[in-house]
């Protein structure tokens, strides 16, 4: 998948190609992070001490709907994912609740990065494709 960085609220994201930010402000953004219900939603809300991260998550949504049935494809979305959480930290927060919010979002990314690979697979499958 190509991408290209849009800059939203100061901040350079790196997105799929065909995404378009809705969005002027960050924290314009509605809730999207999650995996629906239970541990899904709970291990990736919408916010990390009280920094809104929706437009990573719904750029991820984004690539993980418009991706190649590819292990690499899912891959290049989570990292992106993390990447975009990292950019969103960097220029938000002061260094030590950076930190803080940084070593959280590891959470996030192992989370999407595993877990989430069953939610790509069964996406995918709804769409008619196997995922290689």
């Amino acid at each position: 998948m190509e991408t290209k960085v849009v800059n939203v609220g100061g901040v350079d994201l790196v997105v799929a190609d065909g995404w378009f930010p809705k969005m002027k402000k960050l924290e314009e953004y509605p809730d999207c992070c999650g995996a629906g219900e239970g541990l899904g939603e709970k291990l990736v809300p919408d916010k990390i001490l009280g920094l809104r991260i929706s437009i990573a998550c719904c750029e991820h949504d984004y690539s993980f709907e418009h991706a190649e049935a590819t292990w690499a494809e899912f891959h290049a979305a989570s990292f992106r994912f993390v990447r975009n959480i990292y950019a969103i930290i960097r220029a938000q927060s002061r260094w030590g609740l950076g930190l803080l919010r940084t070593l959280i979002a590891s959470v996030y990314f192992y989370s999407v990065d595993t877990a989430g690979a069953k939610v790509f697979k069964r996406l995918k499958a709804s769409q008619g494709q196997v995922v290689k």
